[in-house]
C-alpha cells in the first residue's frame, strides 16, 4: 500500500512516522482488543500522470476486553488525505496524514464475541 519510504502522521496523540513503523505499531495494537472494524468509504481520487492525491472518509471500531459483563466500545471517524505516485509502475502511498473527526467510547453490557 505505501512506497518503502512512505510516512504517515496521525497526530501528535496517535503516531507519526515511517510506515512501516506505523503498520507494526497497528498490528501491537489491535492486539488488545477483542474485536475490530475498519471501513473506509466516500473515496474521491484526484489522478494527474504519475501523481495522485485520494481522500476517503474512515470508520473505525474497536471492542475493549471483557471486564465482567463489561467492555467499552471505541468508534473514530476521520478522513484520510493521501498522497500516491507511480514508480516503475507501481502505484503507492507517499504520505498519509489522518485528520480525525469525532472520537466515541461507550459502555457496553453482556457478552459479546
Amino acid at each position: 500500500m505505501w512506497h518503502r519510504d512512505g510516512t504517515v502522521a496521525y497526530g501528535p496523540d496517535i503516531v507519526a512516522g515511517s510506515a512501516h513503523d506505523f503498520v507494526a505499531w497497528t498490528n501491537r495494537l489491535h492486539l488488545q482488543f477483542r474485536f475490530t472494524s475498519q471501513q473506509a468509504m466516500n473515496v474521491v481520487v484526484r489522478i494527474d500522470t504519475d501523481a495522485a492525491v485520494s481522500e476517503p472518509q474512515d470508520h473505525i471500531l474497536l471492542v475493549e476486553p471483557l471486564i465482567g459483563e463489561a467492555s467499552t466500545i471505541r468508534h473514530a471517524y476521520g478522513r484520510y488525505l493521501d498522497r500516491w505516485s507511480r514508480r516503475d509502475g507501481v502505484w503507492a502511498i507517499d504520505h498519509r496524514q489522518y485528520r480525525p473527526r469525532l472520537r466515541l467510547h461507550r459502555a457496553a453490557r453482556g457478552h459479546h464475541q
